[in-house]
């Protein structure tokens, strides 16, 4: 009885051990929002359309391509961008913050990569689809995720799935088709965003304190704002990419 009863103790001390780091991470419902504004000319930037004809099982699915390095949206009287990386850079601390749910997939499908820019937390996984009835091999240029040059030659073929580490956004190529490339961003928290087509972001769930929050394009380089959040309020900021005369 009293082996049974030391049992049942240390069963008891060992789930609170489990259960107590969860108190660690830091709470809060303030949220950022705002839009990735681009001021320039627009007509500097006209998207480039690729021809897939060098690859029947391509041109089958989509005969042309728009070439995804600038995508300016009109959204009411301004202009925005999409594809852009809004995240937290600093402001943070040592603070703990649990892992977004489910995990990243990045599909190719008419021989190219969707989506052109994707955006995950440390400890998530990323799965690679084909989606083409062709060979398609691609190659992570990373420098702490681990390599990745899998050939995937067959429609619907999973390559192997891939525990995320945090690093700054890094490009990702096909060496079959060279016009087929995409940008991954892996962070240790879950305050990032990937605008769309509205050129809109929400950095919600976000603790009390001052911030800086940081804007990425793979065209246009990066900017960033100061921003301050608390009493479990949404604050508005948004951010500017106003590329210079002469790059244009």
């Amino acid at each position: 009885m009293k082996q049974g009863m030391k049992a049942l103790m240390i069963v008891m001390v060992f789930n609170i051990v489990l259960i107590t780091p969860s108190s660690t991470y830091a709470d809060g419902q303030n949220s950022i929002v705002g839009k990735m504004i681009f001021k320039g000319n627009p007509n500097n930037y006209v998207n480039t359309i690729i021809l897939t004809s060098r690859d029947s099982n391509c041109s089958m699915v989509k005969e042309k391509i728009n070439f995804e390095n600038v995508i300016i949206n009109k959204n009411g009287n301004s202009l925005t961008l999409k594809n852009v990386i809004i995240s937290i850079k600093s402001g943070l601390g040592d603070k703990k913050f649990p892992r977004k749910p489910g995990n990243l997939t990045l599909t190719q499908f008419g021989c190219q990569f969707e989506p052109h820019v994707l955006a995950g937390q440390l400890g998530q996984s990323l799965i690679v689809i084909n989606n083409d009835n062709t060979n398609h091999n691609p190659v992570f240029w990373s420098e702490v995720n681990e390599p990745y040059n899998f050939t995937q030659p067959r429609m619907n073929l999973i390559g192997k799935t891939l525990k995320l580490k945090a690093e700054a956004p890094f490009k990702i190529t096909c060496d079959v088709h060279p016009w087929m490339s995409c940008y991954l961003a892996v962070f240790n928290h879950p305050f990032f965003d990937v605008t769309g087509k509205e050129g809109t972001f929400t950095l919600s769930g976000m603790p009390d304190g001052n911030f800086t929050i940081e804007a990425w394009h793979e065209t246009f380089g990066t900017v960033s704002a100061k921003v301050s959040v608390s009493g479990n309020k949404t604050v508005t900021q948004d951010l500017t990419f106003a590329p210079p005369p002469k790059s244009e």
